[in-house]
């Protein structure tokens, strides 16, 4: 009888543990998830745009290079915080951590071949960087006629802070888009325009208009200073590619952006 009545206490010590662990559960994790979902669903297009550039503008880096022989000669780009297992890197344009304007630098009489030096702006710390931190794409051409060019470059960040890390915590994959985006599509470009902002990221926003080799056309303005910046599928609120270029019309002008996805299937295969 003794052991019964154990039995029977232990069973409803377990029926109470389980039935708090069902409503910690329930009032804890499971209630607050739904009530976020709600709140998504009852955001307004305007407000999920506002919501979508606050997630992603920290990981918008602004990057400003220039020649080591001379620091009057420089330009700027924008690119994208990223980590993997090997560390923190900053996604761009193979055209910003190059030299491509050969015509400017003759025209001042100076050297092409010397060291490119950037410093890399992640939220509020500062990179410099050099050469030996640079990966450029074995494919990418500087020719402007060159529409098959492969215009990805990368920059390592060499002992990143705490902060840093936390920018680009989310692994990789996790936030770039598994599928291809359609056309007529919309989506949103994050960078550092020239005629942009001189204090914050600047926000583009237009449609997939087509699509050429490795590359979206967009009807979204990619002006020089944001290139190599943040393209964002709106849809899906994940990371498309790599704003590259645009190629100007006699009456319009159009963007590329190079399809990240479709980037590492390509690399892949070689």
């Amino acid at each position: 009888m003794k052991n019964l009545n154990k039995l029977l206490i232990i069973s409803i010590i377990i029926a109470v543990l389980l039935i708090s662990g069902s409503i910690f559960y329930y009032y804890i994790y499971y209630l607050p998830q739904q009530e976020k979902e709600a709140e998504k669903k009852e955001m307004t297009e305007e407000e999920r745009l506002v919501s979508m550039v606050e997630e992603w503008g920290p990981r918008v880096t602004y990057i400003e290079c220039w020649l080591e022989n001379n620091e009057d000669l420089w330009w700027w780009g924008s690119g994208t915080t990223m980590m993997d297992e090997e560390g923190v890197f900053v996604l761009t344009s193979a055209h910003i951590i190059t030299i491509t304007d050969e015509e400017m630098i003759e025209a001042m009489g100076k050297k092409i071949d010397a060291p490119i030096i950037c410093d890399v702006w992640i939220g509020e710390d500062i990179y410099r960087v050099g050469e030996d931190d640079f990966f450029i794409d074995p494919d990418y051409s500087s020719d402007p006629e060159d529409f098959s060019t492969v215009d990805v470059g990368v920059i390592y960040i060499d002992e990143p802070t705490h902060s840093t890390e936390d920018i680009a915590y989310s692994p990789r994959w996790s936030i770039v888009c598994e599928e291809e985006a359609s056309v007529g599509e919309r989506i949103i470009i994050l960078g550092y325009p020239w005629t942009g902002s001189e204090d914050d990221i600047t926000v583009t926003e237009g449609i997939i208009s087509g699509y050429e080799f490795l590359y979206y056309i967009t009807s979204a303005k990619i002006e020089a200073g944001n290139s190599g910046g943040t393209a964002i599928l709106i849809k899906d609120n994940c990371y498309l590619g790599i704003p590259a270029y645009t190629i100007v019309g006699d009456y319009e002008s159009m963007g590329r952006i190079l399809d990240f996805n479709a980037y590492l299937d390509f690399w892949e295969e070689f």
